[in-house]
């Protein structure tokens, strides 16, 4: 995979105080001393003790770090930092969407459910099945498509999906082949996305060919993202990238650490499409990736 390392560029990563999102913005920062960052983060005071952390192996971090206040589950937290950004910078070259959950919050840790056995990330029971979703695909969504007015010619979109969610996990194969439609649109998929919410009220997701798992679905859909928004107009008249990719089984607080990869190692895939050159490569453009490498989930 051919790199870049020499350009000025400013790079949104959300989710970026812990875990993967800031092993991404420490590898990038560490390898591009040129590449500046808005470390978007739901609480503006985590933020600042991880760039506190980051000012102790980087050089000049707290010159090139700027943090705000952004929660991709609530609309408008998304409308008030895509107006402040706006506002502050002339555009954005690249967007990393990193930011996702796993279980619900407060009160329900990522863990075994007692009752039904199940990794509370693995419940598709509707509540769960309804914050997952807002926060791993409609948060995610919202947040990329305000944003695209704002990303430079020749910009990256770059999405953290998982294997965790793979087309062989369905129980039906018309559902397979919408997912594989090569004109499938973003609003397609989100209607697929709402398909699911929707089959969590009633019963088993199974019954509607789904997998039984909020958090594998939506990371399914999101797996899918990159190849809906490649047909975006304004994504092919700016010639903006977009990727999805899998860091692989990290150990963070979203599993309880349970992961069997160090945060630098989950680091490398999204990184290394952030370091691609940044013009479009037709046998990239929209597909995913999974080892740094293009790979069909």
């Amino acid at each position: 995979m051919q790199q870049t390392s020499n350009l000025n560029k400013l790079i949104v990563i959300t989710g970026s105080n812990k875990g993967i999102g800031f092993g991404i913005l420490k590898r990038l920062s560490t390898r591009n001393p040129n590449y500046n960052f808005i470390m978007a983060v739901r609480n503006v005071k985590n933020g600042e003790e991880a760039l506190d952390k980051l000012a102790q192996e980087v050089q000049n971090a707290k010159d090139r770090v700027d943090i705000q206040e952004l929660d991709v589950a609530d609309s408008k937290s998304i409308d008030n930092f895509v107006e402040r950004v706006s506002k502050k910078y002339e555009k954005i070259d690249a967007l990393v969407n990193n930011a996702g959950i796993f279980a619900m919050p407060e009160g329900n840790a990522t863990g075994i459910d007692q009752e039904t056995g199940l990794g509370i990330g693995d419940r598709y029971d509707y509540e769960t099945s309804k914050w997952t979703f807002q926060t791993n695909y409609f948060g995610t969504v919202e947040l990329t498509l305000k944003m695209l007015p704002y990303i430079a010619q020749n910009g990256k979109i770059i999405f953290l999906g998982s294997t965790y969610g793979g087309l062989s996990k369905l129980r039906s194969e018309e559902l397979k082949k919408k997912l594989q439609d090569p004109n499938l649109t973003t609003d397609e998929l989100t209607a697929l996305a709402q398909d699911f919410i929707e089959s969590s009220k009633n019963g088993k997701p199974s019954e509607r060919g789904w997998q039984n798992s909020a958090y594998s679905a939506s990371k399914l859909l999101i797996n899918t993202l990159p190849r809906t928004l490649a047909l975006n107009s304004e994504v092919i008249n700016k010639n903006i990238q977009v990727y999805s990719c899998c860091p692989g089984y990290v150990a963070t607080s979203l599993n309880n650490f349970s992961g069997i990869m160090t945060v630098d190692q989950g680091a490398v895939c999204p990184s290394d499409l952030v370091e691609l050159p940044w013009e479009v490569n037709t046998e990239y453009q929209g597909k995913f990736f999974r080892q740094s490498k293009v790979y069909e989930f």
